[in-house]
């Protein structure tokens, strides 16, 4: 089966709860940084978002087991699941390994604009890292 891999462009956002959001098109990608899968280890469970379900910013999008700690981990913006990566169901290892490209999460749809605007660009995150 053909993953779709996410290209990192200036648009990328991320979040303080260390999720990354690519714009493409009509919908963003959303998946967890690759630092923060460094902290987590090699993930165990994840329990995927619903298609169909709304996003809500700040509230529980998925659920995630490593052998390190286990953790909800919050929207950072609203909208509506898409699609989620029905790759990580045959393949959790894609998380650990291509966490940024072909480990994304879900897909959401209605994001709104100014919301993704609030959320840190690259060297923003990068310098809020340090």
């Amino acid at each position: 089966m053909h993953m779709k891999s996410i290209r990192k462009t200036e648009a990328r956002r991320y979040s303080d709860g260390h999720l990354w959001l690519e714009p493409v098109e009509s919908v963003v990608y959303v998946g967890l940084t690759k630092l923060a899968l460094e902290e987590l280890g090699e993930v165990n469970f994840l329990e995927l978002p619903q298609i169909g379900a709304k996003a809500v910013k700040d509230e529980v999008l998925f659920v995630l087991e490593s052998n390190k700690a286990s953790g909800d981990f919050v929207s950072a913006v609203d909208g509506i699941v898409e699609e989620v990566n029905a790759g990580l169901s045959d393949d959790m290892s894609l998380l650990n390994s291509s966490p940024e490209e072909q480990g994304w999460i879900c897909k959401l749809s209605h994001v709104p604009d100014t919301q993704l605007a609030e959320l840190m660009s690259v060297s923003q995150y990068e310098k809020w890292l340090r």
